[in-house]
């Protein structure tokens, strides 16, 4: 992984370059690169050449052994791709031994170059240098048309298409270096191809997450020991998709200025959790004892009465000498707004004053910055939240929140201070390491901070030795244009500029609404916080031009989201309707339990939180109304299966039950099964690293889906048809029973839902289905059958016995020796019902093998048991109905 970008400040040798070991067994064979699945016996002859879906089945159902798995894929994704590209394969459709001329020699060159030996260790090691060689290699045999170097270079993005799902796919124990470095490869080749075809006016849009995964628990460790908050990872891993990106951040060394993380979770920073009530302003240095400077309010409050005015600093003399003078704004007064970041100590929650070291140092910044953009204003005019907006609650300080829009637009430049930034030297860094240091530092954790630099018409970052601009950063970046490395980072941290300028429209003198959707704004929101929560109401309002007057006047102030998602959907038509599938804490008020509380928290999920920006770009928009959100989408009203012959839903009790980990419920017109999972469940599968993790749930013994079902009142909310066999979205709720009267206690039509779990819905292909309805039938023969008459018979015995208490009731079933005779009866039934279906049923043997597995076949008759813990009807609700969702 030689070849990826890295950052000066990487902790000297301390983050040792992880290093890819040789781990193939044979080499290449120089043949088609699709079809080497089937030639190494991974896949099916019959197979189509495109079709790796076989190989990646036949992997579920006989597993390589996992070193036996790292060669092939390494000898296949890595040496086998490099040889594709370079020409050095036989071609598709053509036999195995009418390679290109040269082929074989170009092979042996590539793993002579590629692999070294040191001591008893192989390594592939492919630098700067080896990579250069490699494309020279690749431009000498490229054809010469231009159809056909189109044809190569489109085949190369299908080869890459086709070998993304074999990494998702890879078990967790795979080599993690051998793994991304392969993904890297393809990362690079496929930028270099996006590049080379929009040259040839053909481009293309091919974006695939090869970092996923990428920052393991050894990076994340080594990373937290070189300064980083655990919470700092986690937003990177959301917001950087590339491996060029996430190889930087996996190296950039943090330990400046000394922090103790240890407290910190990957969901919030401590460190920026601020306790206003003992909240202390810091000095420049430790031990400094210069007193503080005052500004008193009533003269802020005066300049803040007048319009379009706001109040500035002009500061004077030195530390013991110190003044500072209010200046009164004007259109064209030049001024740098400061955006700070209040756990470095820069604020006042208590008062308008500030150590005066502060104020001298912060003088001088602000005129280095003048200095370089040829301005000679001195002294320097300043606007400083801490000194310039009264710290107590009045009307002055509603009169500056409001003007924090005319503040930071009218600013001729924004200087940020991060004491993360200023601790490292700007010119020690290139312009990647730069870039990525500001857009993973404590300045992009912050709220405040993302309208400030949003509003900005110049944006500076201080470093330790100099103020950077963005604009600045930018052209750094386009100078390095033929660079492919940097073109992939480009694209990936540029989508941080982006959620920051992405706002509003900008000309010398005025600032417009851009009226930005929704998708800007959540993304820009995600990971960064406040230390009041009636605040994140506030920013939204100036970051979407909402009118800030009407969300300041709601009170109190904990119901000021619900006047921003009302001021929101007036503006836009309404709120995009995918919203109530979002995870996120909701408002907990009636009607507005749909819309999240707010948009700066990331609920862990089994979805990347970069994956809620498809859910603001839905066409259909829902009406907020007093019942909830007014949206249209396919569903389900979900039933018990009712038994007409006089015996318990449950015909065997006494059976343990299955621990839940999904429910499936019949379509009552159609007949196809659907499985439901609940997303909270699937996320903690996910995460278990062993069985007694799952066991230790299982102990627990929730059956959260069945318990609704069993209700036989379930509503299932749908996104989409279900008719994909992939992940549809879903909510689990029960009808709201209050005549359906809005607030004008008007009759509505529709359904009204209160919401209760978060699920995901999966239409079951036709094979799986049969599975299940096999298992049906096989449990109702078992129903009518003498063995469960007589199993209840004892039951109901036993019953008698104990009277009503379930406890020596259950006691008693655990004991009595003929009743446990007849549990081990059925099971010994259900085996053997199971074995002689197996015999006869092909299709029954072959969908038990390709959904659970060969070890499990003969598992499938606890199934049968269960089955009447699962036995469910689902009706269709009219795709066009209204639901209200609560």
């Amino acid at each position: 992984m030689e070849f990826l970008l890295l950052p000066a400040n990487s902790g000297n040798s301390l983050i040792p370059i992880q290093r890819t070991p040789y781990v193939c067994q044979q080499r290449y064979d120089g043949s088609p690169f699709l079809s080497y699945p089937r030639r190494v016996g991974k896949a099916e002859a019959g197979a189509a050449l495109s079709d790796l879906m076989n190989y990646r089945r036949s992997e579920r159902v006989n597993p390589t052994p996992i070193r036996e798995q790292e060669s092939f894929v390494q000898t296949w994704l890595y040496f086998g791709f490099i040889a594709e590209f370079l020409c050095a394969n036989s071609k598709e459709g053509t036999p195995n031994s009418l390679k290109p001329e040269g082929s074989q020699e170009i092979i042996d060159q590539l793993y002579g170059m590629l692999v070294v030996q040191e001591g008893e260790t192989s390594y592939v090691s492919l630098d700067d240098n080896k990579l250069n060689e490699l494309l020279a290699i690749a431009r000498s045999r490229l054809p010469e048309s231009r159809e056909a170097l189109i044809e190569h270079y489109e085949h190369l993005l299908n080869c890459i298409a086709h070998a993304h799902p074999i990494f998702s796919s890879l078990p967790r124990d795979f080599n993690h270096t051998v793994k991304y470095a392969t993904a890297a490869l393809f990362e690079l080749v496929a930028q270099a191809i996006r590049s080379v075809m929009s040259l040839l006016g053909i481009p293309r849009v091919f974006g695939r997450d090869w970092a996923d995964g990428y920052l393991n628990e050894e990076s994340k460790k080594s990373m937290m020991h070189h300064g980083w908050c655990p919470s700092d990872i986690a937003r990177a891993e959301a917001k950087f998709l590339s491996i060029q990106a996430m190889h930087v951040i996996r190296m950039l060394d943090k330990s400046l200025p000394k922090r103790d993380h240890s407290q910190c979770t990957d969901v919030a920073c401590n460190i920026y959790q601020i306790d206003m009530n003992n909240y202390n302003s810091a000095h420049e240095e430790p031990g400094c004892l210069c007193k503080d400077l005052v500004i008193q309010p009533q003269r802020l409050d005066e300049i803040l009465q007048k319009e379009d005015r706001v109040p500035l600093l002009c500061v004077t003399g030195h530390i013991h000498d110190l003044k500072v003078k209010l200046v009164e704004s004007g259109i064209d007064t030049p001024y740098v707004a400061i955006s700070h970041v209040w756990a470095d100590g820069l604020g006042n929650p208590h008062a308008n004053s500030l150590p005066r070291c502060r104020l001298a140092h912060l003088r001088d910044l602000v005129s280095a910055i003048n200095e370089q953009n040829g301005s000679s204003t001195e002294p320097p005019l300043i606007w400083l939240d801490t000194l310039c907006c009264p710290a107590k609650d009045g009307e002055g300080k509603q009169k500056a929140i409001e003007k924090i829009r005319l503040v930071y637009h009218q600013a001729k430049h924004v200087l940020v201070l991060d004491s993360g930034l200023m601790a490292y030297e700007s010119k020690a860094q290139g312009s990647h390491e730069k870039i990525v240091r500001i857009f993973t530092s404590g300045w992009v954790r912050r709220l405040w901070t993302l309208q400030e630099g949003a509003l900005a018409r110049s944006l500076y970052f201080q470093f330790a030795d100099e103020a950077v601009s963005l604009s600045g950063l930018r052209k750094d970046f386009g100078e390095h244009a033929n660079s492919v490395r940097h073109q992939i980072l480009a694209l990936d941290s540029m989508q941080e500029v982006w959620r920051i300028e992405g706002f509003f429209k900008r000309d010398q003198h005025s600032i417009e609404g851009d009226q930005p959707s929704l998708i800007v704004l959540d993304q820009a929101l995600q990971f960064r916080s406040v230390t009041v929560a009636s605040d994140e109401p506030l920013c939204i309002g100036t970051l979407m031009s909402l009118d800030l007057s009407a969300i300041l006047a709601v009170e109190p102030k904990e119901e000021r989201m619900q006047k921003v998602w009302e001021l929101l959907a007036a503006e836009k038509g309404g709120i995009p309707a995918l919203v109530i599938f979002f995870e996120e804490q909701r408002i907990d008020a009636r009607g507005w339990r749909w819309a999240p509380q707010s948009l700066l928290s990331v609920t862990k999920s089994i979805y990347q939180a970069n994956v809620r920006i498809v859910r603001w770009g839905e066409g259909q928009l829902g009406i907020p109304t007093s019942l909830g959100l007014k949206v249209r989408f396919p569903g389900f009203r979900i039933s018990v299966l009712k038994y007409e012959d006089g015996k318990p839903r449950n015909p065997w009790p006494g059976l343990k039950r299955i621990p839940e980990a999904y429910m499936h419920f019949r379509d009552k017109d159609t007949g196809e099964w659907y499985m439901v999972s609940d997303k909270r469940q699937a996320y903690l599968n996910s995460k278990w690293t062993t069985d007694e993790e799952r066991l230790e749930y299982n102990k627990l013994e929730l059956f959260l889906l069945h318990d609704i079902a069993d209700s036989d009142k379930a509503m299932i909310v749908m996104r989409g048809e279900g008719k994909l066999l992939g992940v549809n979205d879903a909510l689990y709720a029960f009808p709201v029973s209050d005549g359906m009267k809005d607030d004008k206690q008007t009759q509505v039509s529709g359904i009204a839902v209160k919401t209760e779990r978060h699920i995901i819905v999966n239409l079951l292909d036709p094979e799986n289905g049969y599975i299940y309805t096999t298992i049906g039938r096989l449990a109702m023969e078992l129903r009518r059958h003498e063995m469960t008459d007589r199993h209840l018979a004892l039951f109901e015995r036993l019953k008698d016995e104990v009277g009503n208490s379930s406890t020596v009731l259950k006691e008693r079933m655990q004991e009595n020796e003929e009743f446990k005779a007849s549990i081990k009866n059925l099971r010994k039934k259900m085996k053997a019902m199971t074995a002689s279906v197996a015999d006869v049923d092909e299709r029954f043997v072959q969908a038990v093998k390709n959904f659970f597995g060969p070890s499990l076949v003969g598992d499938v008759w606890v199934l049968i048991q269960d089955w009447f813990n699962h036995g469910y009807l689902g009706e269709k609700v009219d795709d066009e109905q209204s639901w209200y969702i609560d």
